[in-house]
């Protein structure tokens, strides 16, 4: 079953905006991190039984075009540790997405307001 339901409800949103042709500065992306006392994994994406078995979770909302994070939200118990290396895979993750997401804005020939 899916997770990782609120950083795909933020890209969704974000890219059916932009779809839609309303002019935007930039597009948002987000992405989940969870920490599985398994293995000691760090996850990208859960899914909901991954979700439902975390020690603790990171989402973050960025705008890669000008490298701000809008939202950071965690859940769970992770220690400082944890924390740098879900928000370093988390931002990896947006970075990645946006590259793919750029391929595809690039395929219509579109492009973002520029300053």
């Amino acid at each position: 079953q899916d997770g990782s339901v609120e950083d795909s409800i933020i890209n969704s949103s974000s890219l059916a905006l932009f779809d839609s042709e309303i002019q935007m500065d930039s597009i948002i992306i987000a992405t989940t991190v969870v920490k599985l006392p398994i293995y000691n994994q760090v996850i990208v994406d859960p899914t909901a039984l991954e979700e439902e078995k975390k020690e603790g979770s990171v989402l973050i909302a960025c705008i890669p075009s000008n490298s701000s994070i809008t939202q950071i939200y965690m859940s769970g118990v992770l220690d400082p540790q944890d924390i740098s290396s879900c928000l370093s895979i988390a931002l990896d993750s947006c970075w990645k997405l946006n590259k793919e997401i750029e391929l595809i804005i690039q395929s219509k020939n579109v492009k973002m307001i520029e300053h």
